[in-house]
């Protein structure tokens, strides 16, 4: 029997990205199904993610879920051939931007009765109630699918194995502990020992206390998440959970992201023959609209242009940079705070 993993998260390339998750999720479900493995992923239906996966057949609707009733979309991604759940209900179908935030960079304020009801649709499939066939481990990623391995232990599923992935701690998805019975967790739940957080209903770390396995990004960072320095307020609760944690470092698809196959770049090119690259630096130099000059350094930064991805350090360095090298041009490609941004 192959082994079956549904694979759960706010988004994947190519359907809808914000940041390097989208890259990541996308990439390990083609990488997974290329061992043999029978891989799904459920994520949202934002409309941008309709629009992309294009051809969906609806295989369930999903009564009583937090946020509403919901369609259960089934299709595939053309490029790789990994099947694709999307749930679809009102407050996704809203997301014409951001997933997260509105216009103007505020949080949705659906956003834990939506994503707490994408996790359980999640526990939906694993309990048999839909067409999809019952996974053996389902891997949730953030706090976004992070209620799930709670879930399953409320509705005493046991046959299926939680994996949760922490790609960024700082990101918790905490609320008002008064939504816990909204999005389905018990009273026995929402103590300090599982998903009350200074006060507040952590969505991540109740998917810490509760997941088979922790997975971890990159080895220092698991080792960064068990200190109060990195920890984020939940190092007590990942120390509690040190056996579980697994550090599996972030890779990159070698195949997508190759210089000498790649058809999104003006030329192609290899390390052992540069002389196309000097065409693809042309074409971005027009593409910002900046002087095309061979000979001067260019420096581009593409990020979320936040914070925690250190804004505020490039925003304070680029001015004594561009000062000492006057021929130095820079070009930025991101999103995230408007302060920063403007």
């Amino acid at each position: 029997m192959r082994p079956r993993v549904l694979l759960v998260a706010s988004e994947a390339i190519p359907l809808i990205k914000t940041g390097g998750l989208a890259d990541v999720v996308a990439s390990m479900a083609n990488a997974l199904r290329l061992q043999g493995v029978e891989v799904t992923l459920l994520l949202p239906a934002y409309p941008a993610a309709l629009a992309a996966l294009g051809c969906v057949a609806e295989i369930a609707r999903l009564e009583g879920l937090p946020a509403g009733p919901a369609r259960l979309l089934q299709g595939r991604i053309a490029a790789t051939g990994v099947p694709v759940l999307l749930l679809e209900n009102a407050g996704f179908s809203a997301r014409s931007g951001n997933p997260y935030v509105d216009a103007d960079g505020n949080e949705y304020a659906d956003n834990a009765a939506c994503f707490a009801a994408l996790a359980h649709a999640a526990v939906r499939i694993c309990a048999g109630a839909t067409p999809v066939p019952v996974p053996h481990v389902v891997h949730a990623n953030d706090w976004h699918a992070a209620l799930i391995p709670s879930l399953l232990r409320a509705a005493g599923i046991e046959r299926v194995g939680t994996v949760l992935t922490v790609h960024n701690l700082a990101f918790q998805g905490n609320y008002p502990l008064e939504l816990g019975a909204q999005v389905g967790l018990p009273p026995s739940m929402l103590g300090p020992d599982v998903a009350e957080f200074w006060g507040r209903l952590s969505f991540l770390k109740a998917g810490i206390c509760h997941a088979d396995r922790i997975s971890i990004v990159s080895h220092s960072y698991a080792q960064e998440v068990l200190t109060p320095r990195f920890g984020c307020g939940l190092d007590g609760a990942l120390q509690a959970r040190r056996e579980a944690i697994v550090p599996i470092p972030n890779g990159v698809d070698l195949d997508t992201w190759n210089a000498a196959t790649d058809l999104l770049i003006a030329r192609r090119f290899t390390a052992a023959d540069l002389a196309s690259k000097a065409w693809c630096k042309r074409a971005l130099l027009r593409l910002f609209d900046l002087p095309v000059a061979p000979h001067a350094p260019l420096l581009a930064l593409g990020s979320r242009i936040t914070h925690q991805k250190m804004a505020d350090v490039a925003l304070e360095a680029l001015p004594q940079v561009l000062d000492r090298h006057p021929r130095l041009q820079v070009v930025v490609l991101g999103c995230g705070d408007h302060a920063y941004e403007d």
